[in-house]
């Protein structure tokens, strides 16, 4: 994956100016290197960060929040193949706080314990999945990847004339990095997969910047840095890169994880219901931090008709439909929230209506 589009932002190049076929900067695309940083962890975001300061539950909040949220298990971490050590931790250190607040999490430290206790001491997938996820007390087992790569220097030019004949020019290194994280969830009690997707992250980082008055000190230092072979040295473990290619790993990662946001709000929705109206555009709602509730978060009022039996199945099912949306305007606590309406949505709503996520 990263090697063909890392490629092609190697070929693209960042030339402002148009120059003649088999010019310098051909020569300079043709010298870039590629240095790829492959990473697999088997485990399995970082939410997005909220305007307003994020209000921790109570540990008699999450308590009570538990009996409502289902339990996952990040089941194993590996970074086989990884030239940079540490790598797997920080993805899972991203997805775990994905997690948090959505589910409750089995404690990674016990983990191994536990299984091999009953005697699991392999590694855990798919096949193994329900005996593993019942010993964990998990209803969901969660598998992740990522693959992470590296491509640079790529000179990157421009120049332009303002004031009539004044020359700006400018000269700089550029390099990039694309990371790709997967994610399956496998439910405990049926081994069926219900999700499985992948999000991809990118993140750049310019350096060696040159600036440059003179038209030919500019041709002269885009001739010299285009020829020369420069090559990137990456160390054997992420604390030990330079702060430019560690943030930019970072970021390009924590992208990644992000994207899984909007998919775990959708598939795995919070529910809660309606506390007490506040005022022609408020409601108090009894789900909050300890659900994963953040400020801006949207929820949806629902009204539920009459349960209805398949005669087939013999299924019961209730039909919901939507009354409205709200916006989280404050989150009170783990356990409370404040949202906020159309004036013509909450004069429909009363005490007890249900609300989700999604």
């Amino acid at each position: 994956m990263q090697g063909t589009y890392l490629q092609k932002w190697l070929s693209k190049g960042l030339d402002g100016v148009k120059r003649k076929k088999g010019g310098p900067m051909k020569a300079a695309l043709k010298n870039a290197s590629v240095a790829t940083v492959a990473v697999m962890l088997i485990g399995s975001f970082m939410a997005g960060c909220a305007s307003m300061p994020i209000v921790e539950p109570t540990a008699q909040e999450a308590a009570a929040a538990r009996q409502y949220k289902k339990t996952v298990a990040i089941v194993g971490l590996s970074e086989s193949g990884s030239s940079i050590e540490g790598v797997g931790q920080l993805v899972l250190g991203r997805i775990e706080h994905l997690l948090v607040g959505r589910f409750n999490l089995v404690e990674r430290g016990n983990m191994n314990a536990i299984l091999a206790e009953k005697g699991i001491t392999g590694p855990v997938d798919v096949t193994n999945a329900p005996e593993v996820g019942k010993i964990l007390g998990a209803d969901y087992l969660v598998f992740a990847g990522v693959s992470a790569s590296i491509a640079g220097p790529r000179l990157g030019s421009s120049r332009s004339r303002k004031g009539g004949d004044k020359f700006f020019g400018y000269l700089w290194d550029e390099y990039c990095c694309e990371s790709e994280v997967s994610l399956k969830i496998v439910e405990v009690a049926s081994g069926a997969i219900i999700y499985s997707d992948a999000k991809k992250g990118l993140s750049t980082s310019q350096s060696n910047q040159e600036n440059f008055k003179e038209e030919g000190l500019f041709e002269k230092a885009y001739r010299r840095r285009s020829t020369a072979t420069q090559i990137l040295r990456i160390a054997g473990a992420l604390g030990k890169l330079s702060n430019e290619y560690s943030m930019m790993v970072s970021q390009s990662i924590e992208q990644a994880v992000n994207g899984f946001t909007y998919d775990m709000k959708n598939k795995f929705a919070q529910s809660g219901e309606i506390l007490q109206i506040l005022s022609e555009q408020d409601v108090m709602i009894n789900i909050g931090s300890a659900f994963g509730i953040r400020n801006g978060d949207t929820l949806i009022v629902w009204a539920e008709g009459a349960p209805i039996q398949d005669p087939r199945t013999n299924l019961v099912t209730v039909p919901k439909t939507q009354r409205g949306t709200l916006k989280v305007i404050q989150v009170n606590s783990g356990l409370t929230c404040i949202a906020r309406g159309s004036k013509n949505t909450i004069s429909q709503l009363r005490v007890g209506d249900k609300v989700s996520t999604h």
